[in-house]
């Protein structure tokens, strides 16, 4: 099963979804704001097995918010 992440670039939240989404659901996430901070910079990429993801979120700061 393809796993991709939503995360905001400005809160640093992180969302996994366990299903892959087409190019338009991508698109349209991508121009929401996020759900937390309202900011305009959510981005969806791949999750790559159990690597850590191509994005600067730190964890300790998801863990915070979990």
């Amino acid at each position: 099963m393809e796993r991709v992440s939503i995360a905001c670039h400005s809160c640093e939240r992180l969302w996994t979804v366990g299903c892959a989404l087409s190019l338009y659901e991508r698109q349209i996430l991508e121009s929401r704001p996020c759900p937390h901070c309202g900011a305009y910079t959510l981005s969806v990429e791949e999750l790559l097995g159990t690597s850590t993801a191509a994005t600067p979120i730190t964890w300790q700061r998801y863990a915070e918010y979990a």
